[in-house]
């Protein structure tokens, strides 16, 4: 819910969403196409494993909202 609200703001270009659940992610995809947000990029897997790779593929990010890996 957190990520449809930030990808429907005014002026948002792309928003990176990190999800380790499989099941969690589908569902999330749904939501996100069922709402018209095609500025949302989702990347499944480990938390642990996935913040460096994104961190280094991305530029300089203008927003960082860290919920998750607890």
């Amino acid at each position: 819910i957190s990520t449809a609200y930030m990808a429907s703001a005014p002026g948002v270009a792309r928003v990176l969403t990190l999800e380790g659940a499989p099941a969690i992610a589908r569902a999330a995809g749904e939501g996100f196409a069922s709402l018209g947000l095609g500025n949302v990029e989702q990347q499944v897997g480990n938390f642990d494993d996935t913040l460096a790779e994104a961190l280094m593929r991305m530029p300089a990010p203008d927003l960082i909202f860290i919920d998750g890996n607890h």
